[in-house]
């Protein structure tokens, strides 16, 4: 049985790994917040690469994080470098055009994103998520809101009361912007959602390359919700032809070639289970390759039914 859901678009955390849950986030928020304060600390609970306001950053400013977030959150400072490393040799990898070359420099990207990286910010969610109930939390929060909120001002030029006409000055003209290659998803997804064991189950996506320009690669990342995908449903191919592996954290990382500029494809991934029972199953999509992601494109979760 073939069916087709909407997308479900969620950011992830810091440095592109799983969106991360955390604990005890019903009771987040102490009484004196406002409802608007709250709303916006949920969405910048984490720290952000750019230096943007979060509850994180003024939890540390303040002196205030719980020892177990303080940790966490040096853990994931201390992750950076090597992340930066990894991923501008992947980038040099692609220039040689050596096949094994490329391939080693995203094997170890990979290996320090599910290694390294995704236990890093789970541990920081967790810790968040233990802290967030105290009324510590709530006094970063409003730190954070006031500081997320508040932007100077820009001074107003004053003008001269006679002012002198300038002469006439031909403008130089402005260099025009590189066009960015654009790719975007269809919203839905086209899924087997009833089989047995034995049968395929595919995932199919579409993916339009609306503009003139070549978009490299196209990617998704594919994981079990509650279990191992490999131990359970395996990938055993996808159409068309792609490059695959599967991290230490479960999630199977699949890469094709980007449509061409102007047209529309299609791309399946291909599982095959080896158990009955109800799967949930989780694909996200992105422009660029599956090493080193440049956009979201969509995300869906469904639910396939084995016999």
């Amino acid at each position: 049985m073939r069916r087709v859901v909407g997308s479900l678009i969620g950011p992830l955390l810091l440095v592109g790994a799983v969106g991360l849950g955390l604990a005890g986030c019903s009771a987040i928020g102490a009484p004196q917040l406002s409802s608007v304060e709250r709303a916006w600390c949920l969405d910048h609970m984490f720290p952000d690469p750019d230096g943007a306001a979060s509850v994180a950053s003024s939890a540390r400013r303040l002196g205030i994080a719980s020892p177990e977030l303080e940790k966490a959150l040096g853990e994931v400072d201390a992750t950076y470098a090597d992340g930066a490393r990894l991923a501008a040799a992947t980038v040099a990898a692609q220039v040689t055009g050596d096949a094994a070359t490329i391939e080693e420099a995203r094997a170890a990207y990979l290996a320090w994103q599910s290694e390294t990286a995704f236990p890093a910010q789970q541990a920081v969610a967790d810790a968040m998520g233990a802290w967030s109930t105290t009324p510590e939390w709530a006094e970063a929060c409003t730190d954070a809101y006031g500081r997320g909120i508040s932007a100077p001002a820009a001074a107003a030029t004053p003008t001269p009361a006679a002012a002198t006409p300038e002469p006439t000055v031909e403008p130089t003209p402005t260099p025009k912007p590189k066009p960015t290659p654009r790719l975007a998803a269809y919203k839905n997804i086209t899924y087997t959602g009833s089989t047995s064991v034995g049968r395929l189950v595919e995932l199919t996506i579409k993916v339009r390359n609306p503009g003139t320009l070549s978009a490299g690669k196209v990617s998704a990342q594919v994981e079990g919700v509650g279990y191992s995908l490999k131990s359970r449903t395996p990938m055993v191919g996808c159409v068309p032809n792609c490059r695959t592996s599967t991290g230490a954290e479960g999630i199977t990382y699949v890469e094709w070639s980007a449509p061409a500029p102007g047209k529309t494809r299609s791309y399946t991934v291909q599982l095959k289970p080896n158990r009955t029972g109800t799967y949930t199953i989780a694909v996200r999509s992105y422009r660029g390759p599956a090493a080193d992601t440049i956009a979201d494109l969509a995300n869906w979760t469904v639910k396939v039914r084995v016999r």
